[in-house]
């Protein structure tokens, strides 16, 4: 699998990236669940924290594109993690069928190729705001 110049991981490495991907959200969850509390009203969040539940959307996003384990659905399966996240977080679930190879968006996960989450930080950034003032997220 390729996005961008990036290959994702072999298929033989596939189930151990997997366990991976599980213990690094699980890790990050209850580090996020200390500092945020699950379902919090977003309004009420701290900068810092809406960076930590926007950072965790953009990992699950980012390394679900890069293990890319399933033969068709990974970019939506991605997509349900990040809002899955979001929602935890008590944010609205803003990662939308919408962004395409033109947007930003496909910036976002072909830095996440090569394990680089914070452009896609960036890009979900702007996605939420845009969600919330109501603007569409993508093409």
């Amino acid at each position: 699998m390729r996005v961008g110049n990036a290959l994702g991981v072999p298929s033989a490495q596939v189930p151990q990236a997997l366990q991976r991907f599980e213990r690094g959200a699980q890790t990050a969850a209850a580090n996020l669940d200390a500092a945020i509390t699950v379902g919090a009203d977003p309004s009420a969040m701290h900068p810092q924290e809406l960076h930590g539940a926007l950072t965790y959307c953009a990992f699950l996003h980012g390394e679900w594109v890069r293990i890319h384990p399933l033969a068709n659905g990974n970019g939506r399966t991605a997509r349900l993690w990040a809002n899955w996240a979001a929602l935890r977080y008590g944010l609205p679930p803003f990662v939308t069928i919408k962004p395409r190879p033109r947007h930003p968006y496909a910036l976002g996960a072909a830095a996440s190729m090569s394990g680089n989450h914070q452009v896609m930080v960036a890009v979900m950034d702007q996605m939420l705001r845009d969600f919330l003032a109501g603007l569409p997220t993508g093409p």
